[in-house]
């Protein structure tokens, strides 16, 4: 499934939400999900989840999804490109 998400501009993590009130911040606390976008980039990723599992993971508390942090990103070899 793809989701919009949002790239941080200061540590580029990049979030996306996974329910309408989800208010996940990124690393440095410069934006959340439901933020401005003026210190964030716009992008599209895919995650293999579906919506259901999204809010259930909001819902519940289980904090699995929604945050792809920059050392996640690093680990993976991602480039802001790929995603």
């Amino acid at each position: 499934m793809k989701v919009d998400a949002l790239q941080c501009l200061s540590c580029k993590d990049i979030l996306y939400a996974r329910a309408r009130h989800d208010l996940r911040p990124c690393a440095c606390g410069a934006i959340y999900v439901s933020a401005s976008t003026a210190h964030a980039t716009p992008v599209e990723v895919e995650v293999d989840v579906t919506l259901s599992e999204l809010y259930d993971d909001w819902n519940l508390r289980r904090d699995e999804f929604g945050l792809i942090t920059t050392k996640f990103q690093r680990r993976r070899g991602w480039k802001l490109s790929e995603l």
